[in-house]
């Protein structure tokens, strides 16, 4: 209720600083009731981390949700999985590739520990039959507006894909499971940045969430998400974020786009002026379709920029993920840290 009262009145000017994993994720995960209910219709349930109870609640639910977060450098965001790999047995079998290609991006196996990049980390991995990889002694540390009210901003966010997923992708996947990816690119050298009301180059991280069962369509593929619409008249994806929330009237359609599209302008400090914008403002300009073998990285590329241009302005955008499926690419701001220097001769406090 916090929040709503938050976001339906004047927004915070000011951010607290929070750990992905270890804050918003920690907390989202310990809703044991909310991830057995979102997506109840389908028959899925919440994975939980303690085996005993994991397989009780799974005697309920035919499949369960599970999570994975990765952090990944500049060359493997833009890579997507390798399509021959596209043979083996599924969707499951893309995203350990995927882990792969992140967890050891410069060798073929045999993989040795001293291939390992300390800019790629695997914060978190939820196998089906197994216990739950993590580490967080990567985890970044992000600014989000309003402090622990504005967690509800990113749950909004990842609640509304996991509904989309559940009750559109996952009966046509013929999955056993849900996967839910967050993949953050790794920018040590702050050259993501956005254009927020207080600041035209404000540090941000580019944050990727997609799933394993919604398949997006392409010239080569049997897909059934539409990205962008075509000269029929068809809207896609991005068509409808795209389309102002500011109306003249109530809102009859896309409410979940709209509120996902609302609560990403609230975690990078953008005006709800800005957020009633059209088109390319919110989602970046127009790609029909990249190349075979490219991933959609319009986002990143507005986002990059130096000392006399101003930081992207777009806000969400639909994109086709590393593994073929859909996915929705934000910013989230980074916290400035600050570092006090004591000289010898300085008097205790």
């Amino acid at each position: 209720m916090d929040f709503i009262a938050q976001i339906s009145s004047e927004w915070p000017r000011w951010s607290e600083p929070a750990y992905l994993l270890k804050n918003l994720m920690r907390s989202f995960l310990s809703q044991k009731h909310l991830l057995n209910f979102i997506a109840a219709s389908e028959n899925l349930g919440a994975h939980l981390f303690h085996e005993k109870r994991h397989l009780k609640n799974l005697t309920q639910y035919g499949g369960d949700i599970r999570f994975h977060i990765f952090l990944v450098s500049e060359k493997v965001w833009r890579k997507p999985v390798d399509p021959r790999k596209r043979n083996g047995p599924g969707a499951e079998s893309l995203l350990e590739q995927r882990k792969q290609d992140i967890q050891f991006p410069y060798k073929p196996p045999p993989w040795p520990n001293e291939v390992r990049s300390p800019h790629h980390a695997v914060l978190l991995y939820t196998p089906g039959n197994s216990q739950a990889e993590s580490s967080v002694e990567e985890d970044i540390l992000l600014a989000v507006p309003g402090g622990v009210v504005g967690y509800q901003a990113f749950y909004v966010i990842l609640e509304n894909i996991i509904r989309n997923a559940a009750k559109h992708g996952f009966p046509r996947a013929g999955a056993d499971h849900l996967d839910i990816v967050i993949e953050i690119l790794y920018d040590p050298s702050q050259k993501i940045n956005i254009k927020t009301d207080n600041d035209p180059q404000a540090p941000a991280w580019l944050i990727r969430i997609y799933d394993n069962v919604s398949i997006v369509k392409k010239r080569y593929n049997d897909g059934e998400v539409l990205l962008w619409g075509g000269k029929n008249g068809t809207r896609g994806i991005n068509d409808r974020l795209g389309t102002s929330v500011i109306q003249g009237g109530v809102k009859k359609e896309d409410w979940g786009l709209a509120e996902m599209k609302i609560a990403a302008g609230y975690l990078q400090g953008r005006s709800i002026e800005y957020i009633g914008k059209v088109d390319d403002s919110i989602t970046g300009k127009k790609i029909l379709e990249t190349p075979k073998g490219e991933l959609d990285d319009e986002m990143l590329l507005l986002a990059e920029s130096d000392d006399k241009e101003p930081g992207s302005s777009a806000i969400i955008r639909a994109v086709a993920s590393p593994i073929e499926t859909l996915g929705y690419e934000f910013y989230m701001l980074q916290p400035q840290t600050v570092g006090i220097v004591l000289t010898k001769d300085h008097d205790p406090l």
